[in-house]
C-alpha cells in the first residue's frame, strides 16, 4: 500500500486494474483488506481503489472525531488520485459514508453500491439491538476492555439467524487487525448514534444506486438498508441468499457482479450527450 496525505492525515491506499474508478469504503472495525475477495472477481478494466480509513489498519493517524471527516477524506482521496467520478462501494457504516459523499459532492460520484448500509440504524426501534450494543458499551466502560467489547460487537454485528457469526470464520489476519482497531471501532459505534445524512439530502442523490442485502443476518440491518432504498427513488435492491451483514465476505462474486453492473450503467449515463454532472 502507498500512503497519501489527505486533509492533513496519512491514508494508506492501494489500486488494482485500470479504467473506470471504483472506490471502496470499509465499515466499522474493518479495513481495506476485507475487500480483497471482491477485487479478485473484478475485471482488469476496473480501477479498484481501496484504503484504510483514519485510525484503521495501516492509516496510522488519529481516529476521526466525527463520521463526517471520513466522507471528506474520501472526497479528497478521489481528487488527489484523479479518480473522479467514481463508482463508490460502501459496506455497513461505509455505506452511510458513501451516501454522505454522494450528497455533498455529486460531482465525484457516478454510481453507488451499498452493502447493507446502516442508514439511520439508531432510529430503528429494536430492544435486542439496544441490549446488544448496551452490553458492548458497558464492557468497554466498566471493564476497560476495548478488545473484549469490540469482539462482542463484531460477533453480534456479523451473526447469522442460526446463531453462528462471520467474524469467527475470518482469517486470523483479519481478526487481529479488527481487534487492534478496537478503540477506533468503539468510538465509531458511538459516533454512528447521531444519524445522518438526513432524508432530504439522500433523496437528492441522482445516481444509479444498488443496495445489497444478505437475507441471513440481523433484521435491524435489513431495515436500515431498506430505509436507504426508500429514500433514494432510483435505488434497486439485490437480495443475497445465505449472506449475513458483511455480504462481500460471504458472496464476493455476487458483490463484484453488482459493481460491474453499476460501472456499466454509470458509463452509459455519463457518456450520454449533454449529461449534467451536478
Amino acid at each position: 500500500m502507498k500512503v497519501i496525505e489527505v486533509n492533513g492525515e496519512p491514508l494508506a491506499c492501494a489500486e488494482r486494474g485500470s479504467g473506470s474508478p471504483v472506490l471502496f469504503i470499509h465499515g466499522t472495525g474493518s479495513n481495506s483488506g476485507t475487500f480483497e475477495p471482491v477485487l479478485d472477481h473484478l475485471p482488469g478494466t476496473v480501477r479498484a481503489i481501496t484504503y484504510d480509513r483514519r485510525g484503521y489498519g495501516s492509516s496510522v493517524g488519529p481516529p476521526a472525531r466525527r463520521l463526517g471527516e471520513h466522507a471528506r477524506d474520501a472526497a479528497a482521496l478521489l481528487e488527489v488520485l484523479a479518480a473522479r467520478p467514481a463508482t463508490v462501494v460502501g459496506s455497513s457504516s461505509g455505506g452511510v459514508l458513501a451516501l454522505r459523499l454522494a450528497a455533498a459532492r455529486p460531482d465525484l460520484v457516478s454510481a453507488l453500491v451499498l452493502i447493507e448500509p446502516v442508514y439511520q440504524a439508531a432510529l430503528i426501534p429494536s430492544p435486542s439491538t439496544a441490549a446488544a450494543v448496551g452490553r458492548v458499551m458497558l464492557r468497554w466502560a466498566l471493564r476497560r476492555d476495548p478488545k473484549g467489547a469490540a469482539l462482542r460487537y463484531y460477533r453480534w454485528a456479523t451473526s447469522y439467524a442460526g446463531g453462528s457469526n462471520q467474524f469467527d470464520t475470518y482469517p486470523e489476519e483479519w481478526q487481529r487487525a479488527a481487534l487492534s482497531d478496537a478503540r477506533t471501532a468503539l468510538r465509531e459505534v458511538v459516533q454512528a448514534m447521531v444519524p445522518g445524512p438526513g432524508p432530504s439530502a439522500v433523496r437528492r442523490i441522482a445516481r444509479p444506486t444498488t443496495v445489497l442485502i444478505g437475507d441471513a443476518g440481523l433484521p435491524v440491518f435489513h431495515e436500515a438498508s431498506r430505509r436507504a432504498l426508500r429514500a433514494i427513488p432510483q435505488a434497486r435492491e439485490v437480495t443475497v441468499p445465505g449472506a449475513a451483514h458483511f455480504v462481500h465476505s460471504d458472496e464476493p462474486a455476487v458483490c463484484a457482479a453488482a459493481i460491474v453492473d453499476a460501472v456499466d450503467m454509470s458509463e452509459r449515463l455519463w457518456s450520454a450527450p449533454n449529461r449534467s454532472r451536478s
